[in-house]
């Protein structure tokens, strides 16, 4: 039999890589604006943060180029507004324009998490960990919304891998240390994960490649110098010295700053809520996580644990060889991350530092089957069944789901709702007032692209300071709380959850999503 040329062979890791590339991609765009529908209060923040800076130079609170963002009062981190200000330059405002750099970063990770694991895995086991994270719904969930803390697994994902890079050549450190410094920058709940992290990281390059020290002691002075503004934010936060404001560059004073929430207090129920983002993945968010399917599949933890259990032996080995150990860096991300993920309140996004090392542990543990072909192929087939479940429910239902569980972290039916609000207003000069959702204020703003100089100069707080302001009115909006509906004012709009529709029966009103819109004759 004549052999075919390799020219002509078929490359089937090829076939594989951008077959599951492509789902990656799809899973992660089709109707990203759409699915969640409208938009989540904190991205709304971010999302008005990001306009006000694109369009005056200055966030919502007018601090011009600050270093932080000042957002509900205890503080936002200033990444992803500024990605999303690029977006909206580009593409003009929206919510998908917002979402656009959340899920382009996503895919990004895909595409690093397979080339971190070609440094020191085969290209099969590199594709199976391909597929893992481009499949999981916490990677595919968190893709397609614009939450500032989501880019930061990404981040850092891209400084781990430039310094695994570094082992070989050490010129990539500085490329690990400028992302690794970004991270800082994406999210505040990274700082001491990264800080430890970076130092044991070099302290192990150190002993390991003695002609890297000049650039380690590089590096270390370049991740100082590029997180000094922070340090200073630190520094102004516990009054040790004065905000700073420039035209140029602000270094703001929160109006509450929470630095307090880490600490070993309430350390069993901050624990509890760690076993049920890790091992029962829930914490509670529809938004976060549909518990059916969870972050990472429900059985994924059993491959996680042996994984971590081969990455041990692993590292064992290396040692005593003498050889570098990636199986000791993954490790240490994993040690020192589930130390402080027990000091922090662990809903999803707060702990996503762990969900990398941890999908690398999970794809060792898989890759261990390998020698039981058939086992193997079945736990590959049913991670494949397990997608196509997961798709079909977000894609088809988990709108519904939103709206049937009342979460109104995703306000479904508010973009339709303002919109006819704002029809009435035109129409008829009343005011309108949202009733029974805290935090819709910041929607609105985005929303409707209201004008950063008129919001400032006419909003008021229903309590000042604190560290989730909330809105009482500003221009004709008003925001209330635990409302007698029998006294509302006639001659008003208002926008209310659909719950409490019973109460403007005898009025003309419409229904939007999980909204109700009246005006009360």
């Amino acid at each position: 039999m004549r052999k075919i040329p390799p020219k002509l062979a078929i490359n089937y890791q090829a076939l594989v890589f951008w077959a599951v590339f492509v789902v990656a991609c799809a899973v992660r765009l089709i109707a990203f604006g759409e699915i969640p529908a409208d938009i989540n209060q904190d991205e709304a923040m971010t999302g008005y943060d990001a306009f006000s800076l694109l369009k005056t130079g200055a966030d919502s609170w007018g601090v011009t180029h600050p270093i932080y963002l000042i957002g509900w009062g205890s503080g936002t981190s200033i990444l992803y507004a500024l990605l999303a200000k690029l977006s909206f330059y580009l593409f003009g405002v929206s919510v998908w324009a917002l979402r656009l750099p959340q899920a382009l970063m996503s895919i990004l990770s895909c595409y690093v998490f397979y080339r971190l694991l070609r440094i020191f895995c085969d290209k099969k086991t590199a594709l199976v960990g391909f597929f893992l994270i481009s499949i999981m719904p916490w990677s595919v969930m968190s893709a397609r919304w614009g939450l500032d803390a989501n880019i930061a697994p990404t981040f850092c994902l891209l400084g781990f891998y430039f310094y695994c890079r570094a082992v070989k050549k050490p010129i990539y450190l500085g490329l690990s240390t400028i992302f690794y410094a970004l991270t800082m920058y994406a999210y505040a709940g990274f700082w001491v994960f990264v800080g430890v992290i970076v130092l044991l990281q070099w302290g192990y390059l150190w002993f390991y490649r003695q002609n890297a020290h000049g650039y380690i002691l590089s590096s270390v002075v370049l991740f100082v110098l590029l997180n000094l503004p922070l340090l200073v934010l630190v520094l102004v936060n516990y009054g040790v010295v004065a905000e700073y404001r420039s035209a140029w560059l602000s270094v703001p004073k929160l109006l509450l700053w929470r630095g307090q929430e880490v600490g070993l207090n309430h350390f069993a129920f901050k624990l509890t809520m760690l076993f049920n983002v890790l091992i029962m993945q829930d914490d509670g968010w529809l938004s976060n996580m549909i518990p059916a399917y969870g972050g990472f599949y429900l059985f994924t933890p059993l491959f996680m644990f042996i994984g971590l259990w081969n990455l041990i032996k692993k590292a064992k080995a290396d040692i005593l060889h003498k050889q570098f150990s990636f199986a000791l860096c993954i490790i240490g991300q994993i040690v020192i991350g589930l130390m402080y993920a027990v000091c922090v309140y662990a809903f999803s996004n707060r702990v996503s530092f762990l969900f990398m090392p941890l999908l690398i542990a999970a794809t060792w543990g898989i890759m261990s089957l390998k020698p039981f072909k058939w086992v193997w192929r079945l736990v590959l087939m049913v991670y494949v069944w397990c997608f196509m479940l997961f798709a079909h429910t977000y894609f088809t239902k988990y709108n519904e789901m939103l709206a049937e569980s009342h979460e109104f972290s995703f306000s479904y039916g508010l973009q339709d709702a303002l919109q006819r609000a704002e029809q009435l207003h035109q129409q008829t000069g009343a005011d309108i007032y949202l009733l029974e959702e805290r935090y819709a204020y910041a929607k609105v703003l985005f929303l409707n692209q209201v004008n950063p100089y008129l919001y400032q100069q006419t909003v008021s707080w229903l309590e000042y300071p604190n560290a989730f302001m909330q809105a009482k009115d500003f221009l004709y909006y008003h925001f209330m709380w635990n409302v007698d509906f029998d006294t509302l004012q006639s001659g008003q709009i208002y926008i209310v959850p659909k719950n409490r529709f019973q109460f403007f029966v005898n009025d003309s009103y419409a229904l939007y999503g999980n909204y109700v819109v009246s005006y009360k004759k």
